[in-house]
């Protein structure tokens, strides 16, 4: 039994899936992401290099063909000029200066933290959220970069993920770029790159992520495929190591949902011999290798390529409503339907409608000329056939009224035959009126009570009921009655019919 509830299951959870991509690929737009193409080149500026990579997406599929890693100068952050160059020259190796150009900026640069505000300031909330600015982070919005992803909202206020960084830092790097004709459409913080990475490799997947680099390492929350929680270490506290720090965080956030009743598992951005210690150190978790997992195809020289890097360039492919652009303060303003396609679609219609209604008109009167001709040809056969079937119609109603006259006359006859049958003895009637729908009856019986239950019994009447007051006449020493009926239904008259042909037959 239990085995066969399974199967049952299993077929039901495989038909909502087929229907669900069914459904996805009938309702999908012209001007869905999933259809469009895009080149884009992520530069990702991390605590041990520069790190690039090219990607291009196409309606089936993403495709990363180029990445590199410049380490740093003298163990000191990228400058401007630094990054200007290595972007440089590796635009000019590959040849891609038409693609986009996404810029990475390390989680340490920035600030990320839940903040909330009345549900009122929801229809104006990037510029509330600009005025509020000082109020939230140590910087106001003249001397910040900044962008916001909603999280939810209950009854009286909206809560959002607000992402900061100093203006000054972010536009040095954009006039370095730009002095080399490369013009940054995107800046974005690398806990999203990394959350955009998991989103694609653990579809609808909750997790706790954790990213090493060197003497450096990231770790957040994401629930419901949305960035919950993020914060970054640079070096250990004091009087702990690199890696008790490591393991204090994790548990920390492990111990917050096991307290909720859910253990989230630990998603890593790190090499498996750093992934091994983890779990030496961390026996009741769950580990998953974010390098390992994930299905894109990367280039050749894979240890130059970076997680961040890769799922910076992802958070470029894709619409997604948390998905956030330090250089943009208001990117929650509705957008537009792509205006060529809208212009196509038009066209098209416009000469669709020229086909139909200036095609030549020859051919149409020819159509015309000969249905004119067929019709005049079968003008005096018509006329006939309309003389026999008015000819047929008044014959059918004269045979249709022989009957109704016929029928009338018979069902008079039995329903008061039936009455005769019904009626006591000591009863006689000195009224009766007989039409399509009811019966009227008056008259003297010895119990008029007794007259009604006969009546009501009947197979031909209903809703018997006294039209007067019944009273004895002293003379008769009977009751005088005066009683109504209907006539039953047009089943129950077809069923009397029925019985009168019955009756004559015998």
């Amino acid at each position: 039994m239990i085995n066969y509830q399974k199967k049952i299951l299993d077929v039901y959870t495989e038909a909502g899936k087929a229907g669900r991509a069914i459904w996805k690929i009938l309702s999908l737009s012209l001007a869905d992401d999933m259809l469009s193409f895009a080149k884009v080149v992520c530069i990702s500026i991390e605590a041990d290099g520069v790190y690039l990579v090219y990607g291009e997406k196409t309606p089936w599929r993403s495709h990363f063909s180029h990445c590199r890693c410049y380490p740093p100068e003298e163990n000191k952050p990228p400058s401007p000029e630094f990054v200007a160059g290595v972007v440089s020259g590796f635009v000019n190796e590959y040849k891609i200066a038409k693609a986009a150009f996404v810029l990475c900026l390390p989680r340490a640069w920035a600030m990320i933290q839940q903040a909330e505000l009345p549900l009122a300031a929801k229809e104006n909330l990037s510029s509330v959220i600009s005025f509020e600015l000082d109020r939230f982070t140590p910087l106001s919005k003249d001397n910040a970069c900044f962008d916001y992803a909603v999280l939810g909202e209950d009854l009286k206020n909206v809560k959002f993920l607000l992402a900061v960084t100093r203006s000054d830092r972010v536009q040095s790097y954009l006039e370095a770029l730009q002095t080399r004709n490369i013009k940054i459409k995107k800046v974005i913080i690398s806990a999203f790159a990394i959350k955009s990475l998991i989103q694609n490799t653990y579809p609808k997947a909750d997790a706790i992520y954790l990213s090493l680099r060197s003497n450096a390492y990231e770790y957040g929350v994401m629930e419901n495929g949305l960035l919950y929680r993020s914060g970054c270490e640079s070096k250990a506290s004091e009087g702990k190591s690199f890696l008790e720090g490591i393991t204090e965080h994790v548990t920390a956030l492990s111990d917050e949902f096991i307290r909720n009743g859910r253990r989230l598992p630990v998603v890593v951005d790190a090499d498996e011999a750093q992934i091994n210690v983890l779990r030496n150190r961390l026996p009741g978790m769950k580990f998953a290798s974010l390098n390992l997992d994930n299905k894109f195809k990367a280039p050749k020289q894979q240890k130059e390529l970076s997680a961040v890097a890769l799922g910076g360039a992802l958070d470029s492919f894709r619409s997604d409503p948390q998905n956030i652009n330090l250089l943009h303060r208001d990117n929650r303003a509705q957008k537009r339907m792509p205006w060529v396609l809208t212009a196509f679609l038009i066209a098209v219609i416009a000469a669709m409608a020229a086909f139909h209604f200036l095609m030549p008109l020859t051919y149409e009167r020819q159509k015309l000329d000969e249905m004119d001709r067929r019709i005049r040809a079968l003008k005096p056969a018509i006329k006939k056939v309309e003389s026999l079937r008015d000819e047929a119609a008044a014959i059918a109603g004269d045979i249709q009224a022989i009957d109704d006259f016929k029928n009338q006359n018979d069902l008079t006859m039995n329903i008061i035959k039936d009455m005769t049958a019904m009626l006591p003895p000591n009863t006689w009637l000195t009224r009766l009126k007989i039409t399509d729908k009811t019966v009227d009856i008056e008259g003297f019986s010895a119990s008029a009570t007794e007259i009604i239950l006969k009546l009501e019994n009947s197979q031909h009447f209903q809703k018997v009921e006294f039209a007067s007051p019944t009273y004895r006449d002293p003379r008769q020493n009977k009751d005088r009655f005066v009683i109504k009926m209907e006539l039953k239904t047009e089943n129950n008259a077809n069923n009397l019919q029925k019985e009168m042909k019955y009756d004559a037959k015998k």
